[in-house]
């Protein structure tokens, strides 16, 4: 039904070009349903992805208003919080438990395929330094309940996370395991 409802609001906007708009349904037809367990989940994704294609595929200021006003509605029904869509988050996103208590900060890119449970914090280490901070993490990323990570960050693709981890400006190489408390970098060895 969301997925429905959001096709007819897209089918009427007539200034975007029709292949980018029968990709971004693709994905987020994919997206709603690897997120199928929970409409908490459904919503969150629905009212993050709205913002995003007024941000990034899109851009038009009064379909991004629009958008606000309508993921403010979703999130006062789903008792959550949805993240800015000026946030790049690839395709593919896993939100186990919604957006509660994730925060993202907007200097932050997500690659494809992406798990994030619940109380994330990807932030600035430093007010100072905020615009000159950038988290990047890259795909096939799953990130563990209570991680923090800080700072100058770069994550490569297929890292896990494990919970309560803290990061803090490191990077942490492809086929990595963090394992909390200390986060100390494991290498896992692909076969």
């Amino acid at each position: 039904m969301i997925c429905s409802l959001l096709r007819i609001f897209l089918k009427n906007i007539k200034f975007m070009s029709m292949k980018s708009n029968f990709f971004f349904l693709k994905e987020l037809q994919r997206e709603l349903k690897i997120n199928s367990e929970g409409w908490k989940r459904q919503i969150a994704i629905v009212s993050y992805r709205i913002k995003f294609y007024f941000v990034y595929i899109n851009a038009n200021k009064i379909g991004l208003f629009f958008a606000k006003l309508l993921s403010y509605f979703l999130d006062f029904v789903s008792q959550s919080r949805s993240l800015p869509g000026n946030i790049f988050i690839g395709y593919g996103l896993i939100i186990p438990h919604g957006f509660n208590n994730v925060f993202i900060t907007e200097k932050a890119t997500l690659g494809n395929d992406i798990t994030l449970f619940h109380n994330v914090t990807l932030g600035v280490s430093n007010l100072k330094e905020k615009n000159k901070t950038k988290i990047i993490i890259g795909n096939n990323v799953m990130i563990g309940c209570g991680t923090t990570i800080l700072g100058k960050c770069s994550i490569g693709n297929n890292v896990t996370i494990g919970s309560n981890s803290f990061l803090i400006n490191q990077n942490i190489s492809e086929n990595s395991t963090v394992i909390a408390p200390v986060s100390k970098v494991k290498k896992t060895i692909k076969s």
